[in-house]
């Protein structure tokens, strides 16, 4: 089957935001909801903060595991003919996820998300056509 191959940025531009990513990753970090997370960054060279579940992760940290990550990933379906190759340079679509909330849509409120919210949500893109692959967008609490 032909797969769209769409192109947003130039070269030049990919670089720039690779540079920005780095800056941020670097100075400003990244907020994680599980300590296990920041334990890692840690052991791997990140400066954390234990009590913002925060860390910073140096250029060269970033830039060591980028070489270390394949090019293409090949996601195996049951069926091959549903496989799917990201960093091919086709289009895919897919689900974002992992949130930890879930905004319930009938009343309004938030709360952690459960194996029914799982359930739900896997079952509607699991019926959506064009979403090439899903991933779990709930991570169901205690």
């Amino acid at each position: 089957m032909a797969r769209a191959r769409v192109s947003f940025l130039s070269d030049a531009e990919k670089g720039d935001l690779h540079e920005q990513t780095l800056e941020v990753l670097e100075h400003t970090g990244i907020a994680f909801n599980t300590p296990l997370a920041v334990d890692l960054l840690e052991e791997a060279g990140a400066a954390v903060s234990r009590d913002t579940l925060t860390a910073r992760a140096p250029r060269a940290l970033v830039e060591s595991c980028l070489a270390l990550a394949p090019a293409r990933v090949l996601l195996a379906a049951r069926d091959p003919g549903h496989d799917v190759i990201v960093g091919d340079g086709s289009l895919t679509f897919t689900s974002d996820g992992t949130a930890t909330y879930v905004l319930d849509d009938a009343t309004g409120e938030r709360h952690d998300g459960s194996a029914a919210d799982l359930r739900t949500i896997m079952r509607l893109l699991d019926a959506m056509p064009n979403c090439d692959y899903v991933w779990p967008t709930i991570s169901v609490g205690p």
